[in-house]
């Protein structure tokens, strides 16, 4: 090896205790290439050896010598291998091929993402357990999925033999080409802006600006100026509002038919004419891609990919969509005034009418352009194609929230619905005899939180969902509390929507029972041998009492009012510990019956077994008043 350099070794592997900052192939990768650089492969079996256990950091070597050795080892024929192969037998994750294959498809390029740093994570993706038959051509249709590059499906679409080199090739060329103009626009819009500024040095303009010397004419305070200040009746810097000379004192204003000022300074102007209202918009940037929807509607005829955000009152999309796709639009000032989340104002540069078509629906909207962010399909247009979510995709029917069907699944056996169909039925039940009241520390201090916006969008959906929880018995208005607080929206995989109420700083001064929860080790060892299986899905949080005395603590804010809950709420603390021990109370004698939480798993040998077990249990749940969740699955092998 020549003398005067020397490389630096990969860091290590793992050096404290946790989990390895880097994939044990990568890293065992990098050691490779290092030993090969360093000509270490002539090292004797020992020192090659002595050398992975010193790259590979202080808790790994104490990992490793934990290790035994089994017989795929033994049959490397030296030490060193014998150590690489015990290594990668501990460190190796076995990734299932449908899991890398789901988080290939998920991957899709990022904005500001380069082409090539975006083919490159999909090849290390491809290669982390996918198996793909032809590796090319999944990239490649990953890529013109996914890309975050306008206007390039619609160009790849009339291309034949098409290849990933092709499509790279294409889409580096209509990367580079954006960028160049880019930059002209850029160097044309500081040209302008020099020459326009240039203006601003004439001596006139001096004047205004710093004082002559004092041998110059001095204005008489009647045509004197202020700087900064100016008549708000004409709008002249030469005088103010009252004097002699504003011809404006008898005239009467065409806009506002006030006396005094002229139309075109009138302050009338801006507000009663232009700004309808604030609208919200939840998702104007994020970092959760990976779960966004998108839709790919025609936008005057033109393809456009947005993404669905049911939280956003209007439909966006950025600047730069705008220039490259829709520049032929002219843009008219905004009519709304839009605002985040956290309240802070989004730049709108203007907004233009199209003509909106998706699948079979059309619909006449105004597509307001915005500085920055991702294009966003929002509810004014989700609502004129009458459009609703319904998990993972867009279907066309009128947005409502989800009620419950009057028929019970077609899944659940006819056997069990013939004796137990009325504890499927729409509506709650309630556990009969029992009642949860909740211990408060003694120096709980009552806590009372600020009621939290609500996007506007949301709130027929929100009043909806509130009338049905109050018409059900589940909450209940009231006029004051000492304990608040705070309401949050979520979606869940329909169109349903779910209130959640952060209770979190009320559960840090609770009383938590203490009631264990199996080990799931122990419930797969009760398993053993059993041939069928149901679970049941009780959801019996809502099926439990709330003493009187503690219902305040559950009280919520919201745009209507405060409410309390009169059954057991999912964010309750307590909750979990307490409705595993009333499960367990009522499951305990039982044979083939595990317990946890709201989930119960019947079990049994034979299929007589499991029914028998499976009865008892339906018995007792219905003795004591609870009713069960289409969710349960019955009669199955596997689960």
């Amino acid at each position: 090896m020549a003398s005067g350099w020397s490389l630096n070794a990969p860091p290590p592997f793992l050096p404290t205790p946790g989990k390895p900052a880097i994939i044990w192939n990568d890293w065992i990768r990098m050691f490779d290439n290092y030993i090969e650089a360093i000509g270490g492969y002539n090292y004797s079996d020992g020192r090659k050896r002595a050398l992975l256990l010193h790259c590979i950091g202080p808790e790994a070597q104490r990992v490793f010598y934990t290790l035994r050795e089994d017989e795929e080892v033994l049959l490397e024929r030296t030490e060193f291998l014998k150590a690489k192969k015990m290594l990668s037998k501990k460190y190796t994750t076995k990734i299932h091929e449908i899991a890398a294959r789901v988080a290939f498809r998920k991957r899709q390029q990022l904005p500001g993402e380069k082409v090539d740093d975006y083919i490159l994570a999909l090849r290390h993706l491809s290669l982390n357990g996918c198996n793909f038959r032809n590796e090319d051509e999944a990239i490649r249709d990953q890529f013109v999925e996914k890309t975050s590059v306008h206007g390039i499906i619609e160009k790849l679409m009339g291309k034949s033999d098409l290849t990933l080199g092709k499509t790279v090739d294409f889409a580096r060329n209509i990367e580079q080409s954006r960028l160049d103009a880019r930059m002209v626009d850029n160097t044309n819009s500081a040209r302008q802006s020099y020459e326009v500024n240039a203006v601003n040095f004439k001596p006139k303009s001096r004047s205004k600006s710093r004082p002559r010397p004092s041998h110059q004419h001095t204005p008489t305070p009647a045509t004197k100026s202020t700087p900064g200040r100016h008549c708000y009746r004409c709008g002249s810097a030469a005088h103010l509002a009252n004097s002699a000379q504003c011809r404006a004192i008898k005239e009467t204003c065409r806009k506002c038919g006030k006396q005094g000022l002229y139309s075109h300074v009138c302050m009338g102007q801006s507000t009663v004419n232009h700004i309808d209202d604030d609208d919200f918009v939840l998702t104007l940037t994020s970092s959760t891609f990976n779960n966004s929807i998108t839709c790919h509607p025609l936008i005057n005829d033109i393809p456009t990919s947005l993404m669905v955000d049911t939280g956003s009152a209007r439909t966006l999309i950025d600047k730069v969509m705008y220039y490259n796709t829709f520049s032929q639009f002219p843009l008219q000032p905004p009519l709304v005034r839009l605002t985040s989340y956290s309240s802070d104002k989004i730049s709108i540069v203007g907004c233009f009418t199209a003509a909106v078509k998706y699948k079979d629906r059309h619909a006449s909207c105004i597509i307001h352009v915005v500085e920055t962010g991702i294009s966003l399909l929002g509810m004014d247009l989700i609502e004129a194609l009458h459009l609703q979510m319904q998990g993972s995709s867009l279907v066309d029917t009128c947005i409502t929230t989800a009620t419950p069907t009057a028929a019970p699944d077609p899944s659940i056996p006819t056997h069990i619905l013939n004796r137990f169909g009325h504890m499927f039925t729409p509506g709650l039940g309630t556990v009969k005899g029992y009642e949860l009241k909740v211990k408060m520390k003694e120096n709980a201090i009552p806590v009372q939180s600020r009621l939290r916006r609500l996007p506007f969008a949301l709130r027929p959906a929100v009043d909806k969902e509130l009338d049905r929880l109050e018409h059900d018995g589940i909450i209940e208005s009231i006029d004051a509390s000492e304990w608040i607080s705070p309401l949050s929206v979520a979606w869940k995989k329909s169109v349903k929507i779910r209130l959640c109420i952060d209770m979190r700083k009320v559960s840090e001064q609770m009383v938590i029972e203490k009631f264990p929860l199996p080990k799931i080790d122990e419930l797969l060892a009760e398993l053993n041998d059993a041939c069928w299986f149901a679970k049941i899905d009780a959801s019996a949080y809502h099926q439990l009492l709330l003493s009187t005395e503690s219902r305040d603590l559950t009280s919520f804010i919201t745009h209507r009012g405060l409410y309390r809950y009169t059954l057991v709420n999912f964010g309750m603390a307590s909750a979990p510990p307490a409705f595993q021990k009333l499960m367990f109370r009522l499951t305990n004698h039982l044979h083939g019956v595990q317990c946890y939480l709201d989930d119960l798993i019947v079990y049994g040998k034979t299929f007589d077994e499991y029914t028998s077990s499976l009865y008892s249990l339906l018995s007792k749940l219905d003795s004591v008043g609870l009713k069960l969740n289409n969710k349960c699955v019955f009669d199955v092998q596997e689960i």
